[in-house]
This record gives structure tokens, sequence and C-alpha cells, in this order.
């Protein structure tokens, strides 16, 4: 079931340090558009976290913004 509020730009992101850059900056690796609902997207997220997080990928989960 789909649930919570209708989020754009939700997913898995990374702290990326891109070519030429000084700053880090916050890209998602892994975009979640199956489902609308935040609620849905942040409670199936956490086996893909541990994964990653097993590999040595430092990652955590954005909720995106309100739509």
């Amino acid at each position: 079931m789909d649930h919570g509020t209708c989020c754009g730009g939700k997913g898995i992101e990374i702290c990326y340090l891109g070519p030429r850059k000084r700053n880090y900056d916050y890209a998602n690796i892994v975009d979640c558009n199956f489902v609308q609902g935040n609620l849905s997207a942040a409670e199936s997220v956490g086996p893909a976290l541990d994964y990653l997080k097993s590999k040595g990928i430092e990652c955590s989960y954005n909720d995106g913004w309100m739509d």
C-alpha cells in the first residue's frame, strides 16, 4: 500500500565530490520513484541501506520535498 505525503526527489543519497570541485554535494544514487508516498519509501529502504553500508558506501535516505 502506498501511503504518506506525495514527495519528489526521494531516494538514497551519497556525499559526492565532483571533478574539479572543492565542496561536496549530495547526489541521489538510487531514485525512489516507484512509490509516491514518503512513508512507503522510508519503510522499505532499510535493507538497501544496510547492503550498501556493508560494502563500505556511506549513504543515507533523502526524504525529498513535498509535491
